[in-house]
């Protein structure tokens, strides 16, 4: 699921790619304003599997994240980027 995020303290235009992918896919996103942000990766079931981003300070501009699917079973995940007021998840799928 995705959504488009009017708040300019959060991502615009979220790309996660490749996507179906194996092993490392890449989040990118673009913040036109400073801001504290979250990036955090879960399974199906909504268990935390990973925290790329800690309710880091960003500041304007491209951000380009890799993130490591190796270790991980087969099947659907979501890569969730959030600030104080609002989230937007994009859907990833691990297939070998």
């Amino acid at each position: 699921v995705s959504q488009n995020i009017s708040d300019p303290s959060l991502p615009n235009g979220v790309s996660c790619y490749p996507n179906p992918f194996s092993q490392l896919t890449f989040i990118d996103f673009t913040l036109e304003n400073a801001g504290a942000i979250t990036v955090e990766i879960f399974d199906a079931n909504g268990k935390m599997i990973r925290t790329l981003l800690n309710n880091s300070l960003q500041t304007p501009g491209n951000y380009h994240l890799g993130f490591d699917g190796s270790s991980l079973a087969n099947g659907t995940y979501y890569c969730r980027i959030a600030s104080d007021v609002k989230t937007s998840t994009q859907k990833l799928v691990i297939a070998r």
